[in-house]
Formats: structure tokens, sequence, C-alpha cells
């Protein structure tokens, strides 16, 4: 969760299916008392449950066309 990858993503690399991510995912989130997922992850940093040190830096995304519609909207 913390690297932004989606539940169909973590059983993958789990080999377990959707359904036990999402199962797991509701436990920790509620054991945080988080709203979502994101919330999850802050807390967990906040907490020092995560550390920033044992992820890598997020790759840079390539800008969506709102985005980029956005931008030139701006100049």
């Amino acid at each position: 969760m913390a690297e932004g990858l989606r539940n169909q993503q973590i059983a993958a690399t789990l080999f377990i299916s959707v359904e036990t991510v999402r199962t797991h995912a509701k436990a920790m989130m509620r054991k945080l008392g988080a709203q979502g997922r994101t919330d999850a992850v802050a807390r967990g940093f906040r907490l020092r449950i995560l550390s920033p040190e044992n992820f890598p830096a997020p790759a840079v995304l390539p800008a969506t066309r709102r985005a980029r519609q956005g931008l030139a909207d701006q100049r």
C-alpha cells in the first residue's frame, strides 16, 4: 500500500487473493483508526511503523492530459 500498489498488484506479488489483500488492508486501517489507504500510510509513517528509508523515491509519473491542459490554460 505504501508503494502505491493496487490490491491486484499486491495480491499477484504475494501470491494471495485480492479478497485477502482487502481483508488485511481493512484490518490495518481499522487498527490505525484510518479513514482510507492514504490515511493508513500517513499514520504508519507518523507512528514510525513505516520508515522512509525502506521505500524508494517515487517515480515521476507522466502528466495526465487534464494536467497538461491545465498548464496550457495558465500560460
